[in-house]
């Protein structure tokens, strides 16, 4: 898994070239402080925009039908998408901006952590307020 977040070691000219980190094993766990979503919401009048990229390898449909029908128990959900990206699990869906203060994050994350052992998600602290 490659992190979008990193920089490569910074090079002065005149000293020795730094010695590159040893390539990780593919087949090793992330650890668990690796295992973090990245969740972002774009508010519009009549819902919210959610996109939220998940660094665990993508499962396949079956496992996206699984985690839409754990979702749509408790939120309504529209515009659902769950792919892979760059191996890992990214999820594109819409919920209702309702007039009253509701926080969906604090809905969705239990189920993401508890639909991908060992996630952290940080969907929670996003407020509507319509």
């Amino acid at each position: 898994m490659i992190n979008p977040y990193s920089t490569p070691p910074m090079t002065i000219p005149g000293s020795p070239n730094p010695t590159p980190n040893p390539t990780p094993n593919p087949s090793s766990t992330p650890s668990p402080a690796s295992l973090t979503t990245v969740c972002t919401v774009t508010g519009e009048i009549i819902f919210l925009s959610w996109s939220v990229w998940i660094p665990i390898p993508y499962r396949g449909a079956q496992d996206c039908n699984a985690l839409y029908k754990a979702l749509e128990k408790g939120i309504n959900l529209s515009n659902w998408q769950c792919v892979e990206k760059d191996q890992d699990t990214q999820l594109w869906f819409n919920t209702p901006n309702g007039g009253n203060v509701h926080n969906y994050g604090k809905d969705i994350d239990p189920i993401l952590e508890s639909h991908f052992k060992g996630l952290t998600s940080t969907c929670g602290p996003y407020y509507s307020s319509g």
